[in-house]
């Protein structure tokens, strides 16, 4: 479900907004949106899932229970109408907006990367060992010491010393698989 282009005519007065949907519902309100003629993302990922008898790949959200839709102040009601979509997700009693930066990377990180999940910050323990995957010290083993709200100090151990590295946490540094492995552009 990539992200298509807009007019730049009708993107100029839309911000891109995150609703909070209906548990295991994400697909099925992005399908009502568009046919409702509104705007939406929908980042899903494909996974091995065991059934009974046999694997099947299947498409799961990446965020689930979130979606992203991209609609001016006097569309907002329409999205709340759609069937499945609870509510927006607030800052300061107001919907939040999501940069359309972040919006294109999210799709960019998609479409260039395979294996992609997401983890709640708070599964992130200090003492786990995690894999750098990306960066200029991919490959290197590290242990997370201090777990803050955007970031995770690490400790990489090299040559008998320590190598301190403040990592940020965000769509750009995916923390992926059983292995925890931790993005760096460091």
């Amino acid at each position: 479900m990539n992200l298509k282009p807009l007019p730049q005519h009708v993107a100029s007065k839309k911000k891109w907004k995150v609703v909070y949907t209906r548990s295991n519902y994400e697909k099925k309100a992005h399908q009502l949106l568009s046919q409702s003629g509104l705007h939406s993302f929908c980042p899903v990922i494909t996974i091995k899932s065991k059934w009974a008898d046999r694997y099947k790949l299947i498409e799961k959200p990446l965020f689930p229970s979130y979606l992203f839709v991209y609609v001016s102040a006097i569309e907002e009601h329409k999205v709340l109408a759609t069937a499945g979509i609870l509510n927006y997700v607030n800052f300061c009693g107001k919907p939040a907006i999501m940069p359309d930066e972040d919006i294109s990377r999210i799709n960019g990180i998609l479409s260039t990367y395979n294996g992609i999940e997401t983890i709640n910050r708070k599964q992130l323990v200090v003492g786990d060992k995690v894999l750098i995957n990306k960066g200029f010290k991919a490959g290197s083993e590290a242990e997370i010491l201090e777990v803050e709200e955007k970031t995770v100090l690490l400790v990489l151990n090299q040559l008998d010393c320590a190598l301190v590295a403040k990592i940020r946490v965000d769509i750009g540094n995916i923390i992926t698989g059983q292995a925890k492995t931790i993005s760096s552009n460091r």
